[in-house]
């Protein structure tokens, strides 16, 4: 297996990722992307499964485009089959249909969407580094693990909402939900660590509120969760 990026993308996206790809590229990693990396008069979805079998990390360029795109599905359940990391790099605040829901609710985020792209995207990059290639030596295995830790401690989707002492896992999912309708998927590592830091409904459900700024959401949210756990 290369040291390859397999990008993944809605053509509607190409700006994007286009953008991802020149950047990493300049740190002297190679990409494949279509269809600038499809040859003429072959099998497109031939190379595209040659493409994925030879890159040992995928970046996902998530929109509401490649949210509804078989072609994405597909690449990415390829990828994840290969048991092949998977960073989504989220462009609009959507969120996943349950098909890709099922292979991305453990993976790493970004999101990306609020103006800062050129950030976002060096950032990216660094993962991407950490992720495709880690450096051999000792201090650079420690560089490695520095980087990676602040680039997706925020963004680390934990598989299952665990029990709690103070609140039932079906409570906690709904609170999830409520959320997620406002923020996106990270709304599951926060609450998950508000239920956790927080004794009652009351306390959990202020903290969580402060991820709104619109105060009429936040209305909204607080008075859902509240009914819900009876705070």
């Amino acid at each position: 297996m290369s040291d390859r990026v397999f990008i993944s993308y809605s053509n509607h996206d190409d700006t994007v990722a286009n953008a991802i790809c020149t950047a990493i590229e300049r740190e002297g990693r190679r990409c494949w992307m279509a269809p600038r990396d499809i040859q003429p008069s072959t099998e497109w979805a031939e190379q595209i499964i040659d493409g994925i079998n030879a890159a040992n990390v995928m970046v996902l360029v998530f929109s509401s485009w490649s949210n509804k795109s078989p072609q994405v599905r597909r690449e990415v359940e390829r990828a994840i089959n290969r048991d092949m990391p998977v960073i989504p790099f989220r462009i609009e605040k959507v969120l996943p249909v349950k098909s890709l829901e099922y292979f991305l609710s453990t993976q790493h985020w970004f999101d990306a969407f609020d103006g800062r792209m050129e950030v976002h995207i060096d950032r990216l990059c660094a993962l991407v580094k950490t992720v495709s290639k880690p450096l051999p030596t000792a201090d650079g295995q420690e560089t490695v693990n520095a980087i990676a830790t602040d680039l997706t401690a925020s963004f680390a989707l934990p598989p299952r909402m665990p029990e709690t002492p103070h609140y039932r896992e079906d409570d906690l999912a709904f609170v999830t939900r409520e959320l997620a309708r406002h923020i996106g998927p990270i709304a599951r590592f926060l609450v998950q660590r508000a239920s956790a830091t927080n004794a009652t409904p009351s306390a959990m459900v202020e903290l969580l509120a402060d991820e709104f700024k619109d105060p009429k959401e936040r209305a909204v949210f607080t008075k859902a969760c509240r009914q819900r756990l009876g705070d």
